[in-house]
Order: C-alpha cells, then sequence, then structure tokens
C-alpha cells in the first residue's frame, strides 16, 4: 500500500505524487522523484491559486503557432494592411524559430535570441521595436490575460537602439517648384499636402462635401483606403482623434476652386481623379508623376509625400505655434468633437503659401 500524506503519497514505485484542486474544483496532480520537489509544487500551486495567478499547464501546451494565428485573426481593430502586415511577420519572422514550442516553454532567453538573430540578418532596429517585437508582444500579453502563461516572455527584453531620424523638410520655394513641376493634375495636392498638412491618403480621400469655400477650413474625418476598390475608412489613429478642422490658407483654396473647374468633382464627390477617371490612388500615375517633379526639381529621393506634412509642421512652429499649443488644440478637438465647418474659427495659423 502506498504510503500517503495530506495530499502526498508515495506509489508503488517509489514516486511521489503531489496533488490540489484548482479553481474549478478538478484536482490536478504531478509526480517526483523526491517528496520535498512535490511539496514545493504542491505549494506553489496552492499559492499561485491564493494570489489568483493560477495558469493550468494544460492551455500553455498550445504551440506559438497555433495560438498566434487563433490571435491574430480575432483582431477587430486592425486595418487590412496592419493584419497583412502581421500575418507575414508571423510567418516569416517567429513561426519558423518558435512556432511549434508550446507557449509555456518560452523563455525571455528565446525571445532575446530571437531579437538578436533579427539583427544578425540585418533587419533595422525600428523594424523591431516597432513591428516585430511590437506584435509579438501583444500576442503575448493577450496569452497572460487568457490564464495560457503567467507572465509574458517579452518582459525585460533588451532592444537594439533606435536613433532618431532627421526630418527632412521643405522650403517654401521648393514646395512651390515641385507643385509647378508635376503633372497638373496633382499640382493642388502638392500645395495641399504642404499648407494643410494632410496625409497622403487623407488628400486622396478629400471629397467636396468635407471642403467649407466660405470658411476655408477642411474637415478631415476619414481617408481613401490604399486596397481596391478604394473605399473612404476612418482616420489613422482614429480613436485618438477622429476628426480634425483644418485652416485653407488662401493660395489652396484658389489652387483647389481652378482644380475643380479644370478636372470637376469625382465619383463619391472625389476631389482627386485618375487621367482615366476613376480613383486617383496612391501608387501608379502618382509616384511616377512625384517621382519625375522630384528629379525636375533636384530634390533627394528621400522626399516623399509625407514630407510636405512635415514641412507643414515646421511652418507651423516657425511662425510661433508650440508643440505644446498644437496638442492642446487637439485635445480640444477630441473632447468637443469636430467644429461645425459653417461657424467654426481658425485654430492655428496659417502655413505661408509658396512663394509668399
Amino acid at each position: 500500500m502506498p504510503r500517503r500524506g495530506e495530499n502526498i503519497k508515495q506509489l508503488a514505485n517509489g514516486r511521489w505524487q503531489a496533488s490540489y484542486r484548482r479553481l474549478d474544483g478538478r484536482e490536478i496532480a504531478k509526480t517526483f522523484d523526491r517528496r520535498i520537489d512535490a511539496a514545493r509544487w504542491r505549494r506553489e500551486g496552492l499559492a499561485a491559486k491564493d494570489r489568483g495567478e493560477y495558469v493550468d499547464p494544460k492551455l500553455g501546451r498550445v504551440t506559438v503557432r497555433e495560438y498566434g494565428e487563433r490571435h491574430r485573426q480575432a483582431q477587430l481593430h486592425h486595418r487590412p494592411r496592419t493584419a497583412e502586415q502581421v500575418e507575414s511577420m508571423l510567418r516569416l519572422h517567429v513561426y519558423p524559430h518558435i512556432g511549434d514550442r508550446p507557449m509555456n516553454r518560452i523563455t525571455r532567453s528565446d525571445i532575446q535570441a530571437l531579437v538578436k538573430l533579427w539583427v544578425e540578418q540585418g533587419a533595422a532596429p525600428r523594424t523591431i521595436r516597432d513591428v516585430r517585437c511590437a506584435h509579438m508582444g501583444a500576442m503575448f500579453r493577450a496569452a497572460v490575460k487568457e490564464d495560457i502563461i503567467r507572465r509574458s516572455p517579452c518582459d525585460g527584453v533588451r532592444l537594439p537602439e533606435v536613433h532618431s531620424r532627421d526630418v527632412k523638410t521643405l522650403t517654401v520655394e521648393q514646395v512651390r517648384a515641385l507643385a509647378d513641376a508635376i503633372d497638373t493634375r496633382c499640382h493642388a495636392l502638392i500645395l495641399l499636402g504642404h499648407g494643410c498638412g494632410l496625409r497622403i491618403s487623407e488628400a486622396l480621400g478629400l471629397t467636396e462635401d468635407r471642403v467649407n469655400w466660405f470658411a476655408s477650413e477642411i474637415l478631415v474625418d476619414r481617408q481613401l483606403s490604399s486596397r481596391a476598390p478604394y473605399p473612404l475608412v476612418p482616420l489613422k489613429n482614429s480613436k485618438r482623434c477622429p476628426s480634425r478642422a483644418v485652416p485653407m490658407p488662401q493660395h489652396v483654396h484658389a489652387a483647389l476652386s481652378r482644380h475643380v473647374e479644370a478636372y470637376g468633382i469625382g465619383e463619391r464627390g472625389l476631389m482627386f481623379i485618375a487621367p482615366q477617371g476613376g480613383v486617383l490612388a496612391r501608387g501608379g500615375t502618382l509616384n511616377k508623376s512625384f517621382r519625375a517633379a522630384r528629379r525636375r526639381t533636384g530634390l533627394p529621393d528621400t522626399v516623399t509625400f509625407h514630407t510636405l506634412r512635415h514641412s507643414y509642421a515646421t511652418e507651423l512652429i516657425a511662425q510661433g505655434v508650440s508643440e505644446t499649443e498644437r496638442r492642446r488644440a487637439a485635445r480640444r478637438q477630441r473632447r468637443d468633437g469636430p467644429p461645425d465647418l459653417r461657424t467654426s474659427q481658425r485654430r492655428l495659423p496659417q502655413a505661408g503659401p509658396p512663394g509668399a
């Protein structure tokens, strides 16, 4: 007969079996060579249960690949491009290394070794921090919340240093030259990006009903998707700032007016349409026109449409608008909602017109 103790007993083969009941009432048991090890395991399990930190070992046996796919497909807030980015990142850079291992067997050392491997393979530090570790860390944090693992192995992992990038900005003269060098259909688009600080997707998604010609103001509350059939979707970071009203400088007002007179209004009221009709989307004709204009004006290849947005912010700072004031204005818009285009007043100075 086996010798019995308080939930610890010696089996016929001489090994020791410890057991205790989980929160759901079911009994869990494990065998050890030494009684002291069995007692320690039972003591730690009971303490974890009392602290509310108990994790069922069976749940943790799910592989990283299986849980990662389940977690990825359950995300509702991912935009299509983000969903594709997460899928390819896991498939190419995570699953080949730890995908077939149980979730509860992944340690911080494993994640640190994986980061080191990415560095040796030439991945950019910013990509490692903002894409790979960000999404992988979110997956393991979700597993902690689901009581699959006790703590995330990503916590405390050292990442490669990310050096701040020099932000390229354009002078007013360079913006004017770029607008004059690009295809006339995109002339107003360049001035809009610089004069109002719109992202490319926001500018391409601008519709006539969002332009208040009388108050010289634009309501930015949606953007054009980069995926066919190019729907109008919520803004990037729309949870923090679902919309904003942007003052429209006089030269942008005039350029948009001439653009509408020359090319009309497209489907769904879009202000910018492709030469063959339909939506003027990112890539294709627009990219070719921008690259050609960049070459004609002698600008470096690092200049993109987003450079116009940086230049807009620089113009505001040069006119005495501090970063604190800009953030305060953004908080007011988040609190009070989008202002009425018919009555709203300018909250920030206008960027000067090219050539002014």
